[in-house]
């Protein structure tokens, strides 16, 4: 990172918003008026002529040790965002680099499990039919996956390789982001060409077994250019699930020019290979009170899996990105960002379902009495079978600009998004599979000899087209206290066509953003804000299995849901800003909720249902001195079920929504240097993740139990050496990492990952 001081003006540079070359054309007539409106210069070097900027040279601050431990100072890794963290009027978790590499995370849902409130439905880690379907706050937020501020399309497995630090926005964001964003998005800030040189290999090898080899390289070319290299193999079988893999190759590349100047270009390019067996875990039992919980609870053992071996998730991702930042003067900075993306996946997975007794089964009846012969009903006739290609384009464009006018002090942001993304899907059948959808409860068969049959005739193609023009701006009505305003008007089509159907429908939306700040203090900041969303039909083509409430309709148009929250913080900086701490209190209101849940055709979609969830959120995040860091966080959720066509579940709790979400990880630096013998720092860490049970349907029949793990590490460092010794889980607690439609994931029990590294 390199900053350059200027004495002309003080007013600090903005940073982060998008425009093309048309858009700072446009808005070029306005410099005379800021610039009439600038500060009073100050005192200038001698023989500095009157009205002259004088430019310092510019400092490098190379190395992560720049960044700080204290999160509410991070950015928000977006670049049409340029506040920090403390100062953005919203919840936003932080996991960064270093709780990302202390804890040998390796994929995102990994990663998340730092941020309270995430749920998953079928688990990202072990694949699933509609791969990362993460939940904030309860909230779907399958397609709410961002990649540097652009959406990351497709479906797959993400491994974070190439994640530099994770963002979560809590709440809508659709006065930022448009369409979809109900309940919050999650942003994935990648690894960067910067101006120094560096080599870093890494090998784990841990339970499953897992075996994980990482490089990560960095050369400078000349004093504002610098290239990075990012390689991954990961192969692993899955702790304590039968036959379940989960295979990983990965390359990225960052091409930076102008570095530290005023203008900067990133050109990149990444590519994920996945190749894994997808996991739907094992069936609820429905037990004598009525209430439906996963087979392992009553002795089952967790490590049996229903996976075939016929079943495989192989996925290809590319994506290929342009990132251009330039300070065209002291008062606007425009930026422009550009991602291409293809994937692709060939999909056949085994779906487990439900066990109880009814007027056709005995399957509860069977299971409490452990009758090995048994056999029991699959849901969706087995499972699906799929092969999909996809591509989409995306381009951000938009312009800061800090400005005075009428005696105010002005940040504003303007631009316009617009992406298009196509979707082609073929489905599977086993025609030659006599009783497919059965299988021994007990005794589960893997080893199949079939091959499906793909009905291209029937080809579904989706495509999606999302235009939307934004704008905010805070007022600063002194310098404690500012107002924000946002707005976005949305236009998003979408167009569905298989066999002889064809059918369009497009929506028109404005999406509305307002925020008080006061900021007493330059370590302390209060906010209350009010944001709205709306997420228009199909608008996660990606994930879409063929539903009618997702699907677009020329006869029965569903209308997009409406999401807003209402939130009230504090941000407050401690320590010489080394320590942050946060506070909000919340509420998420969600009308006309249509979204599938279970990835299954046949109608298996969530009913009409309104939603409100409220809440506190707390968080710590820094330095509590030299040696000692903590990352914490605390969130207490209250769902309730406002509306529904089903009256009875008017007033239940909302599905997916633990009540106590808690997670923490601190690290203590034991000595900097062991003996003059073995030089190098010798640090301990560990953490806990705490989940309250929570319920899986509207009915409230379907309970995940409390999850708790309780994790640790040692590492030795030196500046050329690295080893650590991870262990997760160790209570061997009965966790799930999902659950949804009658099933649940277990999770694995007691693990281990050793790592040994070196950098040079």
């Amino acid at each position: 990172m390199q900053q350059e001081l200027r004495i002309g003006s003080l007013r600090p540079l903005m940073s982060g918003a998008a425009a093309t070359a048309g858009l700072a054309v446009s808005i070029s007539a306005i410099p005379a008026v800021a610039e009439a409106q600038s500060q009073p210069a100050a005192a200038k070097p001698a023989g500095a002529a009157a009205g002259d900027e004088v430019v310092l040279n510019r400092v490098a601050v190379t190395g992560e040790g720049a960044r700080s431990a204290n999160t509410n100072q991070r950015t928000t890794g977006i670049a049409r965002l340029n506040a920090s963290i403390k100062e953005t009027p919203k919840t936003v978790n932080v996991v960064p680099a270093e709780v990302i590499e202390q804890q040998r995370a390796t994929t995102l849902e990994q990663a998340l499990r730092n941020v309270p409130g995430i749920t998953l439905s079928t688990g990202e880690g072990n694949g699933g039919q509609n791969g990362s379907q993460f939940r904030i706050r309860g909230f779907q937020a399958r397609s709410d996956v961002y990649v540097d501020g652009l959406r990351d399309f497709g479906v797959y497995s993400r491994d974070t390789f190439n994640t530099e630090d994770v963002q979560v926005f809590k709440g809508p964001a659709g006065d930022n982001f448009g369409a979809g964003n109900t309940g919050g998005l999650i942003n994935q800030s990648t690894k960067r060409a910067r101006l120094e040189n560096f080599t870093k290999v890494d090998q784990g090898v841990g339970s499953g077994p897992t075996y994980r080899t990482t490089v990560d390289t960095n050369y400078q070319i000349n004093d504002t250019t610098a290239i990075r290299i990012n390689g991954l193999f990961h192969k692993q079988n899955v702790a304590d699930r039968d036959h379940v893999t989960s295979d990983r190759r990965g390359f990225a590349v960052d091409f930076g020019m102008g570095l530290g100047t005023e203008t900067e270009w990133h050109l990149s390019y990444s590519y994920l290979h996945g190749d894994g067996v997808p996991d739907y875990g094992q069936p609820m039992v429905r037990g004598r009170d009525g209430i439906y919980l996963p087979a392992a609870e009553f002795g089952f053992d967790p490590s049996i899996s229903y996976v075939r071996s016929t079943n495989q998730d192989v996925t290809n991702n590319h994506m290929l990105g342009s990132a251009i930042r330039s300070e065209l003067n002291d008062w606007l900075t425009v930026t422009n960002d550009t991602r291409l993306t293809f994937y692709g996946r060939d999909f056949g997975g085994t779906v487990t379902g439900s066990c109880a007794d009814s007027a056709t089964s005995t399957c509860a009846t069977d299971f409490f009495n452990r009758r090995t012969s048994a056999t029991y009903a699959l849901s969706a006739g087995g499972g699906l079978t799929y092969k999909q290609d996809g591509w989409a384009i995306q381009n951000v464009s938009s312009a800061q600009m800090e400005f005075e006018l009428g005696g105010f002090k002005n940040k504003a942001v303007v631009g316009l998004d617009v992406s298009h993304q196509n979707d082609e899907r073929v489905e599977g059948s086993w025609p030659n599979w006599a009783n497919r959808n059965r299988e021994s409860l007990f005794n589960p068969r893997y080893n199949y000899n079939f091959s499906p049959v793909y009905n291209y005739a029937a080809k579904r193609t989706l495509d999606a087209t999302n235009v939307g023009l934004f704008a905010s701006d805070r007022l600063y009505l002194t310098d404690q206290f500012s107002v924000l305003g946002g707005l976005r008007l949305d236009y998003f089509k979408s167009e569905v066509e298989q066999a002889a159907l064809q059918a369009s429908q497009s929506n028109t939306d404005l999406n509305p953003s307002f925020g008080v700040i006061w900021e007493p203090t330059d370590n302390l900041s209060m906010y209350a804000s009010f944001s709205r969303t709306h997420k228009p039909v199909s608008t996660d083509i990606a994930a879409l299995t063929g539903l009618a409430t997702e699907l677009p309709s020329r006869t029965s148009p569903l209308a997009p849901e409406v999401s807003d929250t209402w939130e009230v913080g504090v941000k407050v900086d401690l320590l010489n800003g080394k320590l942050g701490l946060t506070g909000a209190f919340f509420q998420v209101d969600k009308d006309n909720s249509y979204n599938e849940v279970t990835g299954l055709p046949g109608g298996l979609g969530e009913v009409s249902t309104g939603r409100r969830v409220r809440g506190v959120e707390t968080g710590i995040s820094g330095q509590v001195t030299d040696k000692w860091s903590v990352f914490a966080n605390y969130a207490y959720l209250d769902g309730e079920i406002t509306s529904s066509a089903t009256a009875a579940d008017i007033g239940r709790e909302a599905p997916n929504v633990p009540k106590h979400n808690f997670n923490l990880w601190t690290t203590y630096t034991l000595a900097e240097e062991v003996s003059a013998v073995l030089p190098g720092k010798l640090q301990v860490g560990g953490g806990i993740q705490l989940a309250s049970a929570y319920w899986l349907d509207t009915a409230n029949t379907q309970k995940i139990p409390q999850s708790f793990s309780l994790d640790a590490v040692v590492s030795y460092q030196t500046d050329k050496f690295r080893v650590s010794l991870n262990g997760y889980n160790l209570t061997d607690h009965q966790n799930y990492q999902s659950g949804q439609g009658g099933r649940a994931v277990p999770s694995s029990g007691r693990t281990v990952m050793l790592n040994i590294g070196t950098t040079f």
